[in-house]
Formats: C-alpha cells, sequence, structure tokens
C-alpha cells in the first residue's frame, strides 16, 4: 500500500472513530434529558395524593394574554381585542375551577370576586362603547391583578398597563416608600 493509500485508511478510520463519538455521547445526553424530564414531570408529586395545579403557570398565561389584550386596545383593533378578552376570560375561569387554595389562599374565591367582575365589565363596554371606556375598563383589570396581589400578600408583584410590546407588562422597579 502505499503513502497516500494509507493515510486515506487511517484518515477514514479517525472519521469513524469520531462519529462513533458523538453518537455516543448524543445517546448519553438523551438518556440525561429523559432523566431531567422525568424528574421535571414528578417534582411536586411525592408525599401529596392529588397534585394541586401551580398558581403560577395559570399567572403566566393570565399575565401573557391580558398584555396582548392591552396591546390590541392600544392598537384600537377591536377584533384582536375581544380575541384577547376571550383569553382571559377563560383562564380566569380555570383559576376559579382548578386553583381553589394556593398556599393557605383562597385563590378561586378571589379571583371570582375581585377579576371576574372586571372582566365582565369589559366585555360589557368592548360591544358598544368608545375607545376611552374599553382603556378604562381594561385599567380596571389591571387594578384587580393588583388588588388581589395586595390581598395575598404579594404586593411586591405589580401589573402595569404594557407601554410597548416588550412582552411583559410588570413593573420589575423596587416600590418607593411613603
Amino acid at each position: 500500500m502505499n503513502l497516500i493509500g494509507s493515510a486515506a485508511l487511517v484518515g477514514t478510520a479517525v472519521a469513524i472513530v469520531s462519529v462513533c463519538i458523538v453518537a455516543a455521547d448524543l445517546a448519553k445526553m438523551r438518556e440525561e434529558l429523559a432523566a431531567l424530564q422525568s424528574v421535571e414531570l414528578s417534582a411536586g408529586d411525592e408525599g401529596e395524593g392529588d397534585h394541586e395545579e401551580e398558581l403560577s403557570t395559570y399567572m403566566a398565561h393570565l399575565q401573557r394574554h391580558t398584555s396582548k389584550l392591552g396591546l390590541a386596545i392600544q392598537s384600537r383593533n377591536r377584533d384582536l381585542a375581544e380575541f384577547y378578552l376571550d383569553e382571559v376570560s377563560e383562564f380566569v375561569e380555570d383559576i376559579i375551577d382548578n386553583v381553589p387554595l394556593h398556599d393557605g389562599l383562597e385563590i378561586s374565591e378571589l379571583a371570582r370576586t375581585i377579576l371576574l367582575p372586571s372582566v365582565t365589565q369589559t366585555y360589557r363596554v368592548m360591544d358598544n362603547d368608545a375607545w376611552p371606556s374599553i382603556e378604562t375598563s381594561y385599567k380596571g383589570i389591571i387594578d384587580s391583578c393588583n388588588q388581589c396581589h395586595a390581598s395575598t400578600e404579594h404586593a411586591f408583584i405589580r401589573i402595569v398597563i404594557p407601554e410597548s410590546n416588550h412582552g411583559f407588562h410588570q413593573d420589575f422597579d423596587v416600590a418607593e416608600t411613603d
């Protein structure tokens, strides 16, 4: 065998070994990922009979749809605003139905008595009223969120009307004290 043939053979062997190493690493990474996903799925289930729905999951969805509702209202897009108001309403109903208690707090009752009336009011004004009335009603939804946070000792979570399409309408600044 000549020098070029030997070099080609060595190069092929190195390539095959490299592919085998990468395949083995990939298989190991898949096993580790599956193990992590299994841990995530079972987290919080140990020692509990019925798994309590995580309130933060509902709140994240509610905040996203409420933000989009605000942006649709700012854009004067009634169809889109009505769509997101429906989404907000569905998540409020889900919270009422699926999260009766969280950390000993009556979340379902708070959502029913504080948040649901402001969503219902926004439906009323969305049908016939002018944009300033709709904006005022939307502000009522935001105020309801903050009222609920305050009543559950989470006043440090302050929801604000979105000023831009940045993704979150939450004020992360430290609250000023009196």
